[in-house]
């Protein structure tokens, strides 16, 4: 076992530890600041105008800063290049999330859209767009479990103590016993609502098939490169670095959809403009040329690449803004295969109540 993973398994026993007298702190600071009447301003809508998107986003801050027992005036929204797991059916997927720069813009179309949501809602809504969104380094589950129940209705606030202490602490098999607000448990609808306005073709069964000109890359494909990547990767600057790595990182777990998205539109792109690199479209549809993956990725120049990620943030971006949409414009988001058109907020709700 290597000295990184001790450290590491060292501190989550620490924190582990910590947790019950982090909770103690949290709830002694809800009484005191107000926080939980705050959050009822924001489910009534002529008090909901005189909270700004400011007094959120502190709200927001000052919750995680107290849990990760962070000094005041280093509480911020800090979670930059981070990398989540999220678990799908019997096997655990790396996913990216968000570009750190979008993250606020994203928090800040969540509270404007807060007027449009179902009181009921707020309390699924604001935990799963936290927890897709990201914007902390550590605790952004905590935070959303926190959220989860500060927007639930609690008949007395003993009771609303008792399940703080269950949201921020741990049983004795190492699980929260609070309700997990995890937006993974829609991703499959979440994914089609993004790639049904990017070109994707689907089978029958709603399952996104194929995109424009790309041949979708192998298992084994994939793993070369990432591969290469990794050895070679003290010749690039780093930027283009990570890039690459989180690239290949996205197209191998989670995101594999939105990264063949991504190289799609370079890759047509390229086919305007060289057709000599890349084969000419034919007239016939049914008849197009694939473009080779791995060809494509080792041809790319610098420039290739930063326009290549951006577009991918972009599709991740949006990806979380169709989750605050599902809450807010819930009749815009019916038409998911084999949903039998049940709204997909009230299928996420289900599935949360199910999983919980």
């Amino acid at each position: 076992m290597n000295e990184k993973f001790h450290e590491s398994f060292d501190y989550e026993i620490i924190d582990a530890k910590k947790r019950p007298e982090r909770a103690e702190r949290l709830i002694e600071f809800l009484d005191r600041s107000k926080i939980v009447e705050f959050a009822k301003d924001t489910t009534e809508n002529d008090k909901l105008e005189k909270v700004k998107y400011d007094d959120f986003k502190n709200f927001l801050i000052r919750i995680n800063g107290i849990i990760r027992e962070i000094p005041i005036y280093q509480r911020d929204f800090d979670g930059k290049n981070v990398k989540g797991v999220e678990y799908r059916g019997p096997h655990h997927i790396v996913t990216l999330f968000p570009k750190f720069e979008d993250k606020e813009d994203l928090l800040k179309y969540l509270y404007d859209s807060l007027g449009e949501i179902n009181k009921k809602d707020l309390k699924y809504a604001i935990p799963a767009v936290l927890v897709a969104a990201h914007p902390f380094a550590d605790g952004n589950g905590r935070t959303s479990r926190v959220l989860h129940e500060i927007f639930s209705d609690f008949d007395s606030k003993e009771l609303l103590k008792q399940n703080l202490k269950k949201a921020l602490t741990k049983n004795k098999y190492g699980e929260t016993e609070s309700c997990k607000i995890d937006p993974g448990l829609i991703w499959e609808e979440l994914d089609w609502l993004v790639l049904k306005d990017h070109g994707w073709i689907f089978d029958r069964r709603g399952f996104p098939e194929s995109v424009g000109i790309m041949n979708t890359p192998s298992w084994d494909e994939i793993v070369k490169i990432l591969n290469r990547y990794q050895k070679e990767g003290f010749g690039y600057p780093k930027e283009l670095y990570d890039d690459k790595l989180n690239f290949m990182f996205a197209i191998r777990g989670g995101d594999k959809n939105f990264a063949i998205t991504a190289i799609n539109d370079i890759a047509q792109e390229r086919q305007k403009r060289f057709n000599e690199i890349i084969p000419t479209m034919k007239k016939n549809k049914q008849k197009i040329d694939k473009v080779n993956f791995t060809e494509l990725v080792d041809s790319l120049s610098n420039i290739e690449w930063e326009t290549l990620m951006k577009k991918f943030y972009k599709l991740k971006k949006e990806y979380v803004m169709k989750l605050v949409d599902i809450f807010a414009k819930p009749e815009k988001n019916i038409d998911y295969p084999g949903t039998d058109s049940i709204l997909l907020k009230d299928l996420f709700i289900q599935r949360v109540e199910e999983k919980n």
